[in-house]
């Protein structure tokens, strides 16, 4: 057995297996960023003429989407690390993007983000974009929320929608 594949109890972990040391790391890694993602955003009921709410709506699906995938990515890569689900192709895959090269999955890039971008740098800017999110769901008015422009997922339309409502408004 390599130095690097010694195996170390994961007591702290809720499993109770034998595992290489990167795995133990790797998975401690995937609780705290499930720890730090919503568990889901909020979608509400409001008058569809509005084009912030339109914008927001499709913003906030964008992003619920995103977050269950990614949620259930993580998921599936502690049930691999714990022994409750064998891996498979697709976790093979996350395991190279987010292990070996450090890079974010293939899947998870819904938005444009710089090439040498590593995954750790990429979830923290997802969770400021999740909090946004999260924050916009459950606002009663959306027409007074602050609104951080780089973590939209599709910021011009957010300027469009502003311009429509003006445009609205001034009849």
């Amino acid at each position: 057995m390599w130095d690097d594949e010694l195996a170390y109890e994961a007591d702290d972990l809720e499993c109770n297996i034998q595992a290489p040391t990167w795995m133990v790391q790797f998975s401690g890694q995937c609780k705290s960023w499930l720890d730090a993602l919503p568990q889901h955003l909020r979608r509400t009921e409001e008058n569809v003429r509005d084009p912030l709410f339109r914008f927001f709506e499709r913003e906030i699906n964008l992003g619920a989407g995103l977050l269950s995938d990614i949620r259930r990515d993580l998921n599936e890569l502690l049930s691999t690390y714990c022994g409750d689900q064998k891996q498979n192709n697709h976790s093979r895959q996350l395991i190279d993007a987010l292990v070996k090269r450090k890079r974010v999955p293939a899947n998870w890039l819904q938005f444009s983000v710089p090439n040498n971008l590593t995954a750790l740098e990429w979830m923290r800017d997802f969770v400021q974009r999740m909090e946004q999110l999260k924050r916009l769901s459950l606002s009663e008015n959306l027409r007074n929320e602050e609104v951080w422009l780089g973590g939209m997922f599709f910021p011009e339309a957010y300027i469009t929608a502003t311009r429509q409502l003006i445009a609205q408004t001034k009849g």
